[in-house]
């Protein structure tokens, strides 16, 4: 039994957070009602956003994302932050809340998330992985009073809503699921969007015939490559899609280039060199 000298050192060297981990593309109301629920806790405060990028749900940079957030809720921009590729989950953002000395605290999360990431943070809580470790003395998880604003779906119209209205052009729409410090911004995160998800027109002059490798030279991290000819796409490994014709031959090109870079593999370039690739022209800057 300790004393309560010893209890009361103790309690001192407790260190409570309150963190939650949301995609946000892009940050709209919902997102800021989840961060009030956070900065309602006692302790650290960590708003994490993820820093997946590309051109089908999620247009805008872990960076943008963060920086919108940190113009609508100033008053929490220390504690805003962009996952990256060192960082890229939940798991290793409590890893490093553990490594700051945090002995307990909460996740908040939409009320349709709560069971799915209970059962996740619980699952690796005191087990050492490919994220880190953490182990903390209590960690829950809470809802933040509604769905989560991430969701798709019926369920998740919010983000899902925001990108149709930034496509179509409905500024009003749009700025309706803004928070009010962000409508200013409203017209800027709408072409954003609109850029990042409208596919690109073909420019003849653009087209090149590949004979040779995938590097810098020709295709861009992100490039959009646009195909002529083919029926049908065939993953053919580290992200290179190759277009088969009725035959089964390759009769078009790499479909696009995603998150990461490609070296291709010889197998890749017998494929590659039979390919004409069109390359969508990258905007001046």
């Amino acid at each position: 039994m300790i004393t309560f000298i010893e209890y009361l050192e103790e309690a001192a060297k407790d260190k409570a957070f309150a963190m939650t981990y949301m995609r946000a593309n892009p940050p709209t109301v919902g997102h800021s009602k989840v961060i009030a629920a956070v900065a309602k806790h006692p302790g650290t405060h960590r708003i994490v956003v993820s820093h997946s990028q590309d051109s089908k749900k999620n247009p805008l940079t872990g960076e943008e994302k963060a920086g919108y957030l940190r113009a609508a809720h100033p008053e929490h921009k220390g504690n805003i932050i962009a996952a990256d590729a060192s960082h890229p989950t939940i798991l290793h953002h409590l890893a490093k809340l553990h490594d700051e000395g945090h002995t307990h605290g909460k996740v908040v999360v939409g009320e349709d998330r709560v069971k799915e990431m209970h059962t996740l943070v619980h699952k690796y809580n005191g087990v050492k992985s490919s994220h880190g470790y953490f182990n903390f003395k209590k960690i829950d998880v809470e809802s933040a009073g509604h769905r989560d604003p991430d969701a798709e779906g019926v369920e998740g119209m919010s983000a899902t809503k925001m990108r149709e209205a930034a496509k179509s052009g409905d500024t009003e729409k749009f700025k309706s699921g803004l928070h009010p410090n962000l409508h200013k911004h409203a017209s800027e995160i709408m072409d954003k969007i609109k850029d990042r998800l409208s596919p690109k027109k073909i420019n003849e002059s653009e087209t090149r015939e590949h004979t040779h490798t995938v590097n810098d030279d020709l295709y861009d991290h992100n490039d959009n490559i646009v195909v002529k000819k083919g029926t049908k796409t065939f993953n053919n490994g580290s992200n290179l899609h190759v277009i088969l014709g009725d035959d089964g031959k390759p009769t078009g090109a790499i479909h696009r280039i995603s998150d990461e870079a490609v070296t291709p593999t010889e197998a890749h370039m017998s494929h590659i060199r039979q390919m004409l690739c069109y390359k969508a022209p990258r905007k001046s800057k």
